[in-house]
């Protein structure tokens, strides 16, 4: 199929016939070579990104526990607002439409 296309390639024929007549070690050994420097510093540099993003993401959320204990020790309970976002059932700036079928 493919093959076939690549091999009367009047470029690609010469160097098709070229890695056709070599050592099936010798390709495995340039996949590999291509494995090492392309797909494994990739995933490690994925990894890497993962484990900042996480490290960012707990660092940060304990930051923001530790400012609202201060915010509730120097204002006192009363100041902070316990409701979910203002509303007593949750809803800001809803319009209820109600449908009696």
């Amino acid at each position: 199929m493919w093959q076939e296309g690549l091999r009367n390639h009047p470029t690609m024929g010469a160097w098709y016939a070229k890695v056709e007549n070599r050592p099936r070690w010798v390709t495995k050994a340039a996949l590999a070579a291509v494995v090492l420097t392309v797909v494994v510093p990739l995933a490690l540099l994925m990894m890497a990104a993962l484990v900042v993003g996480f490290v960012t993401f707990m660092v940060l959320g304990v930051v923001a526990v530790l400012v609202q204990q201060v915010r509730i020790l120097f204002a006192g309970e009363r100041s902070v607002d316990h409701s979910l976002a203002g509303g007593a059932d949750g809803r800001v700036n809803v319009r209820v439409i109600k449908d009696d079928r």
